[in-house]
């Protein structure tokens, strides 16, 4: 096709031709018609800008690109309309890579030292992992992950050390005077230990019902904690002796009676 520009002196001529657009090669199919193979970025553009192209002149129905450019009438502004389109359909192509990275399989040696990490605490801490236990223990043994996945598992992972970090610190505090003489004695201490486990056994549910049964909110994780360890130092015994006092009627009676007396 050959646009016609009138002027005082003459008839101008010149070929019409479609500005670059998502990296297509275009062919002349007669007239003002022009056609090209599509390109996975062209593809990303109808998704985007589908009815702005019909409106342009791609015919979206055919097997090939098809673009008439008949009622074209200002190629300069068509030119920054394919400039915009063909940026929008760059980031979508770039989303799309990134859902799909996510969605993708990761290999065993990336996901192993997650998965490490996460059946050594299951089995040493499994408090820890509070009320992502369930999801925690299926990451531990999943066959694969996505990306997605793999930072799900990673950041369970880092809360539950984080937990166990905060006890430790916290259990590592200075403890009142008359819990710390109680529990330099070793049958005190020993006895800590007993009642620590005992009320662990009985929160199954870890503080997620309140039904008077093992810890409270505020003592649960300090007293999985201590529970799970070989023995008490005099230190751990005395935060030991502060967190049991408050479940003490919850203790076997001849457990109780070591620690506390008849007292209730």
């Amino acid at each position: 096709m050959t646009l016609h520009f009138e002027t005082d002196t003459a008839i101008l001529t010149r070929p019409i031709e479609p500005p670059p657009f998502c990296d297509l090669a275009w062919h002349s199919a007669g007239g003002a018609i022009f056609t090209a193979d599509p390109t996975p970025l062209y593809e990303a553009a109808v998704t985007r800008a589908m009815g702005g192209m019909e409106r342009t002149g791609f015919d979206l129905r055919a097997d090939r690109v098809t673009l008439d450019l008949s009622r074209c009438r200002d190629i300069a502004k068509l030119e920054k309309q394919f400039e915009i389109w063909t940026r929008v359909a760059r980031a979508e192509l770039v989303t799309e890579e990134e859902r799909a990275a996510a969605r993708r399989p990761l290999g065993d040696e990336v996901i192993a030292e997650v998965q490490e990490g996460l059946c050594a605490l299951l089995d040493e801490v499994e408090w820890a992992f509070n009320k992502r236990v369930d999801i925690a223990r299926e990451f531990a043994y999943a066959r694969t992950m996505t990306r997605r996945q793999y930072d799900w598992a990673r950041d369970i992972l880092s809360g539950a050390r984080s937990a166990v970090a905060a006890v430790d610190a916290r259990l590592a505090t200075e403890a009142g005077a008359d819990a710390m003489e109680r529990a330099y004695d070793v049958d005190v201490r020993e006895a800590l230990h007993a009642a620590c486990r005992h009320l662990s056994d009985l929160d199954e549910d870890r503080c997620q019902e309140a039904n008077g049964q093992g810890w409270g909110a505020v003592t649960s994780a300090a007293g999985h904690r201590l529970a799970g360890l070989e023995s008490l130092t005099v230190l751990q015994a005395a935060h030991a002796w502060s967190i049991v006092h408050p479940h003490r009627r919850q203790l076997p009676d001849d457990l109780r009676k070591r620690l506390f007396g008849n007292a209730l």
